[in-house]
């Protein structure tokens, strides 16, 4: 070990000293240097030994089977006072808010750092369409953890990331994730009346009503909303997602508890409405790099609509729930931004300058996908970078990888 060979080098240079008898005042200097050197370097390899014993092993390792060691993330600063980017998070995915933008970002940072994330084993897009979570070391629905074979139930845990939809609950978590103490929650919500037009137009709700196409989509809206109960789970989706009971949706009071106890358990609640601002925020709390954050759009509607201004009265009435937490989220934000200080402005510039250098780098081209959903796709330019090629995520093959990396079928880390 290297360590121990210093260790030597200096016990052998102070032997020669001392034998010498040199009365010369330097050479007694060197000597109690040499010697101060040595009980340092003893103690600070002791203390390297113990920092390396207190590191927390992982069941699970790589692909290859070999064991990962990982830092409890909020555990182990560096002694400088440098924060430790968070690799252990859960991003509770919302509907049509941009938060699939944002799941593209974790998974980049979770694959390029050999993460284990929780995914439902059904696809590559792993989602569970809004089910709560459930372990049982007898039967799952989830792919294993890196390092851990198929089937093996009872190590089904100790996943790093979440970043599907899903229904969220601490409890539902708690036996799933790894260090789940020091967990960091994150989500994003949307204006609700924005987020459900887009979701009406995204999953085409209007083909429900005789007589509505695409073209007169505008017109669609307001008797699909007069032919529900405003209870209905068309509505209040965002809320949903957070898992807000449904008998609170009408009730503001409790809608109060409920989000000052979610503004506990979250580091931060994104909003769409300020993308970027949410970005340098979560950068900072994360402890993430700019290029950690870079993003392009994705599922982006290839066009807008106008809605008459009574439908979106009426969204906000039947979307009570989402309303409320959007209001009182949206306000989070912006103490939290006046807590970052002044570096706020000059940061969110530097990012959006970092941001358009990157997409002048890797995207070539867009297309709009058309079928049973349409969106807007970008194409990364002929002959591009591999970190360009994780940047643009096109036809969201970094998720198909890791949702392959995690079955095993993949020989490559980075392929």
């Amino acid at each position: 070990m290297q360590t121990n060979g210093a260790i030597s080098e200096l016990q052998r240079y102070i032997l020669i000293l001392q034998r010498s008898h040199s009365t010369d005042t330097t050479c007694l200097i060197s000597l109690v240097s040499l010697q101060s050197v040595l009980v340092i370097s003893i103690f600070g390899y002791l203390a390297l030994q113990q920092g390396n014993n207190s590191l927390y092993i992982r069941k699970h390792g790589n692909e290859y089977g070999e064991r990962v060691l990982v830092r409890p993330n909020q555990l182990s600063p560096e002694p400088s006072g440098v924060c430790q980017p968070v690799s252990n998070f859960a991003f509770i995915k919302t509907h049509k808010t941009g938060s699939t933008t944002i799941r593209t970002i974790t998974s980049r940072f979770g694959y390029t750092r050999n993460l284990s994330f929780l995914l439902n084993n059904d696809g590559r897009i792993g989602h569970f369409n809004g089910a709560f979570l459930h372990y049982s070391p007898l039967s799952s629905n989830f792919l294993p953890p890196l390092g851990v074979e198929r089937g093996d139930f009872v190590n089904y845990r100790n996943y790093n990331i979440s970043n599907v939809h899903l229904r969220y609950t601490r409890k539902g978590l708690s036996n799933l994730m790894y260090d789940i103490d020091n967990l960091k929650l994150f989500s994003i919500l949307r204006s609700p009346e924005e987020q459900w037009l887009s979701w009406f137009k995204y999953y085409k709700k209007y083909r429900r009503l005789e007589g509505f196409t695409a073209e007169n989509i505008s017109l669609a809206a307001m008797p699909y909303i007069n032919n529900l109960e405003r209870e209905n789970r068309d509505f209040n989706q965002q809320s949903r997602d957070l898992g807000v009971n449904d008998k609170f949706h009408f009730n503001d009071s409790m809608l109060g508890k409920v989000a000052r106890e979610l503004d506990r358990e979250f580091i931060l609640v994104l909003i769409m409405e300020y993308f970027d601002e949410s970005l340098i925020l979560l950068r900072k709390l994360m402890c993430w790099t700019f290029d950690d954050i870079l993003y392009v759009p994705k599922r982006q509607q290839p066009t807008g609509t106008n809605f008459s201004d009574s439908v979106k009265t009426k969204l906000l009435e039947y979307n009570n729930a989402d309303r409320y937490m959007y209001e009182y989220f949206n306000r989070t934000l912006w103490q939290k931004i006046q807590k970052y200080g002044q570096d706020f402005e000059k940061d969110l510039a530097s990012f959006r300058s970092r941001l358009l250098r990157k997409q002048e780098e890797c995207v070539g081209s867009s297309s709009v996908v058309r079928g049973r959903r349409e969106f807007v796709e970008y194409h990364r330019m002929n002959h591009s970078s591999h970190s360009c090629d994780l940047y643009i995520d096109e036809r969201f093959e970094l998720e198909a990888k890791i949702y392959k990396r995690q079955t095993g079928n993949i020989t490559h880390p980075l392929s």
